[in-house]
């Protein structure tokens, strides 16, 4: 059975009109903490981006991951990139965000739209070592977040994120090799 015979087209529009809103909002979050981030940064206090997204999740219901998430997706894809692939859901922009070539990942997911962020990194991820091992590092991420205390876990988090920016910047220079 195809996923439209089991949701109604009323439904599925819906279900389309809360994902483009909960994608415009993971997008204010990410650029509100940016800025909040860069405005603290040039007050010359002594705050973390990790602080930052657990200040801004407090306030908006987020997790830290989630709010760290949404101000590195809004980093990496300026408004300018957004606006040409308007509409796609925001899981979309994450799988992209792992790949080499993260505009031919959105044009693949714009024009098979609607397809799930699932079938697009499956579309993408044959010959990519940096998948495998971004994906292995957010895999432990995910299994350990869970026994760590707040402070240990804002620790860890920020080490996920810098072993997955060492992997990017070095598969970058093995490229220009």
């Amino acid at each position: 059975m195809k996923y439209g015979e089991i949701v109604p087209q009323n439904l599925q529009d819906e279900l389309a009109m809360i994902s483009a809103q909960e994608t415009l909002n993971s997008w204010r979050i990410g650029e509100i903490a940016n800025s909040l981030f860069v405005m603290a940064s040039q007050a010359g206090e002594k705050v973390t981006m990790q602080n930052v997204c657990a200040a801004v999740g407090y306030f908006c219901g987020r997790s830290v991951s989630s709010v760290i998430q949404c101000a590195r997706l809004e980093k990496q894809f300026p408004p300018e990139i957004r606006e040409v692939y308007d509409g796609l859901p925001l899981s979309h922009f994450e799988v992209a965000s792992h790949h080499k070539d993260p505009i031919k990942v959105l044009d693949y997911s714009r024009d098979n739209y609607p397809i799930s962020a699932a079938k697009v990194e499956e579309a993408f991820r044959e010959g990519e070592k940096e998948n495998a091992l971004v994906r292995d590092l957010l895999n432990l991420s995910l299994r350990v977040m869970p026994y760590l205390d707040d402070q240990v876990k804002a620790r860890f988090q920020q080490l996920i994120i810098d072993l997955i920016d060492i992997v990017r910047l070095v598969d970058t220079k093995a490229e220009s090799v």
